[in-house]
């Protein structure tokens, strides 16, 4: 916990807000040394807000200590689990309009259920805070790491980031 705590270097949280112009009422990590993967749940609160959870699976260990990721890896990972508080929402408001889109899953779909996202709601709730983490990359950090956490994502057969990117870069604008 201690080693995680120290590598969690800035306000993640404050990252996705300013972005998405969302405030939420809480954020909490969660280290799971006995889980394999990620998550990012929430709990809505009465007054509509929502208590956002990322629970973190691990890296790896170090001499039988769970090991939580880098400073890089964890900033990227919590961008992704609490940024699904603020995409999932509004990938599912558009509801059956995103079945007009649906073709697009053909080119990418073995990939994509490698992953354990078999349908394409779930690709697309992928891809967007993918492009989202990715923007923020690029804002918060610069070109450099811009363009690196773009590759990452385009080398993870995540083929419809790059344009989302841009979209969400006039977004911004």
């Amino acid at each position: 916990e201690e080693a995680t705590r120290k590598n969690l270097v800035r306000d993640y949280a404050a990252d996705l807000e300013n972005y998405h112009g969302v405030t939420q009422a809480s954020y909490t990590i969660v280290p799971a040394p006995l889980l394999v993967g990620n998550f990012g749940p929430r709990h809505r609160r009465a007054d509509a807000r929502f208590d956002i959870y990322g629970i973190l699976g691990v890296t790896g260990n170090a001499y039988g200590v769970p090991q939580f990721g880098t400073v890089e890896g964890l900033r990227e990972l919590v961008w992704h689990e609490f940024g699904h508080s603020f995409v999932n929402p509004e990938i599912i408001r558009l509801g059956a309009g995103l079945e007009r889109s649906q073709k697009l899953m053909a080119p990418i779909a073995a990939k994509m259920r490698q992953m354990a996202y078999s349908d394409w709601r779930t690709v697309v709730i992928e891809h967007v805070d993918r492009a989202v983490t990715v923007r923020l990359a690029f804002r918060e950090l610069g070109d450099a790491a811009g363009q690196r956490a773009l590759d990452k994502e385009k080398t993870g057969s995540f083929a419809y980031v790059e344009a989302l990117a841009e979209r969400l870069q006039e977004y911004e604008q």
